[in-house]
């Protein structure tokens, strides 16, 4: 058979069983039950492992393989062991493994977290297979830095200046109560110690352990100065009252007032809910620490920035960050924005503009304006290039607001571009009535010169509607056909002073506004060198006036006119050069004079850079400021000529002081040399023309003749400052002198009036005196007698000759069918003659009845 009978019930036992472990064996026989555990080692019967390891694990530790053997004579026994514990002890030398091993210990510790009573740093032990293994690790160390160290020191950002915030590393001592901060104007002469500290006050004691940065407004005690150079130190106060090491000398760090930026946005339109007219104006709140106010401008044409725009009203409340503008309805407006800091500091050269937008009632439609029609466009005749003339039939459609001229380069298109989509805003003009105007750029780039452009004008709604995909457009090409014009002429009535109510860092600039057709902008400079000569410095700076102190004004004329004088605030000057060239731009300082002038350049760049007129100007602190403008001379006085007698001319010396705000005029018939209960009969702007005309005095009674009159002129500076004692006085009196003739010295002249045959208009002739002195005549007309040219209308003058026409008297034709006075008065170019003897021209009659 191929099978072996066995019996039915069998075992095959290991017995018996050897345990053999690193040269000793065990007898386990008995032991081999289950669940029974079996100790081989402990503390009584303690096996010796080799000296030398056979293997070793990745970072170097000697790892004893060593395999536990069970052996039996019993062939064929199944056995099934298995390990719980193994315990051992050793001894290693990690370092002669790892030579960094003690550097990296000590990184690990310095990095460990720091708490109030050291640092926590935690160990992670990895091995292939799960275990237990307890580890003790004494670690020996000395501390050399400062329990404590400044990490950074630095100005508070967008603030007003005398704050800075300093940074330090938290204390790991024991004992700690607080952190002390040391602040001093300029470096120790040598690191100071504890001791040398003890005496003084920190200038901030911060006693929270976790709070590790604090704002500082004092340096030694001393509120710190904005410019100033500041170090500091910081050290620990402990628990006893004791004082640790100081920490390192940090520094130079200084504080600033910075401008505030502009709102990041603004938005505006009709104010919901609001009567027609309103404008509703919302932008984004100001951020800076010393926000005061926001400074608004509303105009009617296009702007880019709120550079040389006059103020409007004052500053809206700080916490406000919309408004409500009353304007006209129907019209489009330009807003402009700006941030102003407790010191009224402010960018307007970054405004935040917004516009058009247009105050409106009703509901938007929708529906833009019909596109606009008969556009011309050419270049502009008899200039140095870079500008193209528009023309156009204006649109209108009730609701139109304003047309847009739109311009973009040809592209050598064989048709008119229909759709204006890529087009660039070259003008907004503001209304719907004009229908031509000159350009000279697009999209802010300049027309180039024999370069072919599209143009075409849109009209737009008072809600912003237009149709830009629906447009004709026509082409032209700038070009330049006058050669070696003149610039504008050099800036003229340059003055500059102080701006009140400031710390010295800005001055007023003010000047009469260019009438150029071909303006391009000003540029307003000031430094204390003299600029008179800006020919070599513009060379450098003409790429950025701004890098060179300079500040450049798009605007031509003041907001509203078209004429007056241009105000400006000026922030920036040149400082700390040999020259003009080699000075640096920095914030206008105070007590510093100024030189001061403005260029006025054309759309070419053009200007005159030489024999500049400029003025000088000292900025002044006006917190600290109680000096008063020094005393004027005694003003002259003197009679109004050919008058009633009623008042007098006043004459005098302006201050030269630069923060004059106005003059106080005081006048009275009771000498004086201080005012004393007098209030001034008349307060002058800064700004003024003389001879000033003086009708009162003091209390208000008017001059009368011949009283003598007794006058003092008064300056005021911007902080009120003035003296007004020890004055000197001028004296003068009116003269009735209505009767008088200032002509006098001039001959009468024979003359003759009478109608024209046809009764239409009258003839005078005279005889001439061209041996005498005079220049021209005039004639004046009355219906009454009159005997002096003050009664009686100037109806011509300037005549040269010896005969003329009159025929219209106010605009109108004379009335033949009454009588009327004639005089003529003989001119030598400063007075005519007054007093004279007029003839009466009777009412007409014809001819046929025998008048004449």
């Amino acid at each position: 058979p191929n099978y072996l009978e066995v019996e039915r019930e069998a075992m095959r036992r290991a017995d018996p069983l050897t345990a053999t472990f690193s040269g000793t064996a065990w007898d386990i026989t008995n032991y081999t039950k289950p669940g029974t555990l079996i100790s081989l080692i402990d503390s009584s019967t303690s096996v010796i492992t080799p000296t030398h390891a056979n293997s070793a694990s990745p970072l170097g530790i000697p790892i004893h393989q060593m395999p536990l053997t069970l052996s039996s004579p019993v062939d064929g026994a199944a056995v099934w062991l298995s390990s719980h514990y193994l315990n051992y002890t050793g001894v290693w030398n990690l370092t002669a493994f790892n030579s960094d091993l003690d550097e990296d210990f000590s990184l690990a510790a310095r990095r460990g977290t720091l708490a109030h009573g050291g640092r926590d740093l935690h160990i992670r032990l990895q091995s292939p297979l799960n275990g237990s293994l307890e580890v003790r690790i004494q670690y020996n160390w000395s501390r050399s830095e400062s329990p404590v160290e400044i990490l950074d020191l630095y100005d508070r950002p967008d603030d007003g200046g005398g704050v800075l915030i300093a940074e330090w590393t938290p204390s790991q001592d024991h004992g700690w109560a607080a952190y002390r901060i040391y602040l001093q104007e300029g470096n120790w002469s040598s690191a100071p110690t504890s001791v040398d500290l003890a005496t003084r006050a920190p200038d901030i004691r911060i006693p929270v352990w976790s709070v590790t940065l604090a704002e500082i407004t004092t340096a030694n005690g001393a509120p710190i100065i904005d410019g100033a150079d500041i170090y500091g130190v910081a050290l620990i106060e402990y628990d006893d009252g004791t004082l640790g090491e100081p920490s390192p000398i940090i520094g130079p760090a200084s504080s600033s007032d910075e401008i505030p930026n502009p709102p990041e946005w603004a938005n505006g339109g009709p104010a919901d809910g609001g009567a027609d007219g309103d404008l509703y104006v919302e932008w984004r709140k100001c951020t800076a620490i010393d926000h005061a106010g926001t400074r608004a401008w509303v105009v009617e044409q296009e702007i880019n920035d709120a550079v040389g725009l006059t103020s409007q009203g004052p500053d809206i409340n700080a916490q406000a960050n919309s408004t409500v503008f009353q304007l006209e309805k129907g019209r489009p407006y330009w807003v402009a924005l700006t941030c102003v800091d407790e010191a009224g500091q402010h960018d307007p050269a970054n405004a935040t503009v917004i516009g058009p937008v247009v105050p409106t009632g009703g509901i938007n439609d929708g529906i833009p304006p019909a596109p606009v029609e008969n556009i011309i466009a050419y270049d502009t005749p008899n200039d140095g290039g870079g500008r193209i003339t528009v023309e156009w039939t204006p649109n209108t459609e009730e609701d139109c607001a304003w047309h847009t001229i739109l311009v973009r380069p040809s592209l050598d298109e064989f048709a008119p571009p229909t759709n204006a989509m890529d087009f660039a805003n070259a003008s907004i003009i503001p209304d719907c009535t004009t229908n031509s105007t000159i350009i000279s750029d697009w999209g802010g780039a300049p027309l180039v010169d024999n370069t072919l452009y599209w143009v075409t004008v849109v009209a737009f709604d008072a809600w912003g509607n237009g149709d830009l995909g629906n447009v004709t457009a026509v082409q032209a090409s700038p070009e330049k056909n006058q050669h070696g014009s003149d610039p504008p002429p050099r800036v003229e009535n340059l003055s500059a002073w102080d701006h009140p109510d400031d710390v010295g860092n800005a001055i007023d600039v003010a000047w009469k506004a260019s009438t150029v057709d071909d303006f391009g902008y000003y540029v307003v400079w000031a430094s204390n060198q003299p600029v008179d000569d800006l020919a070599l410095l513009w060379s450098q700076c003409q790429g950025d006036v701004e890098a060179c102190g300079a500040v450049k004004i798009n605007i031509q004329y003041p907001i509203g006119s078209e004429g007056g004088v241009i105000d400006f605030t000026l922030t920036k000057a040149l400082y700390d050069g040999d020259s003009i060239e080699d000075s640096q731009p920095d914030t206008i300082r105070p007590n510093v004079p100024l030189s001061v002038t403005v260029t006025v350049h054309d759309l070419y760049d053009s200007a005159f850079l030489t024999n500049l007129p400029n003025v000088v100007v000292i900025p002044i602190d006006n917190r600290d400021d109680i000096i008063a403008p020094d005393r004027l001379p005694a003003p002259t006085v003197t009679d109004v000529p050919g008058d009633n007698g009623t008042a007098v001319y006043v004459e005098f010396e302006p201050s030269d002081a630069s923060d004059i705000a106005h003059y106080e005029v005081y006048a009275d018939i009771i000498a004086f040399t201080s005012t004393g209960h007098r209030q001034p009969v008349m307060i002058l702007d800064r700004a003024f023309e003389l001879p000033i005309i003086l009708e009162n005095i003091d209390g208000g009674d008017i001059v009368m003749s011949g009283i003598p009159i007794h006058v003092a002129i008064i300056p005021v500076d911007s902080s009120g400052n003035a003296h007004r004692d020890s004055l000197n006085v001028g004296s003068g009196k009116a003269i009735d002198n209505s009767g008088d003739d200032p002509g006098g010295h001039l001959p009468d002249v024979d003359f003759t009036a009478r109608w024209s045959e046809d009764g239409v208009v009258i003839e005078v002739d005279w005889v001439d005196m061209a041996d005498i002195d005079i220049r021209s005549y005039r004639i004046y007309v009355s219906k009454q007698r009159f005997e002096n040219t003050d009664e009686a209308d100037l109806a011509k003058d300037g005549i040269i000759g010896t005969f003329w026409s009159l025929d219209k008297f106010n605009g109108s034709a004379y009335d033949n069918s009454t009588q009327w006075f004639v005089a003529v008065s003989a001119y030598d170019g400063n007075v005519w003659k007054h007093l004279v003897q007029a003839k009466e021209v009777k009412p007409y009659k014809a001819p046929s009845d025998g008048g004449g």
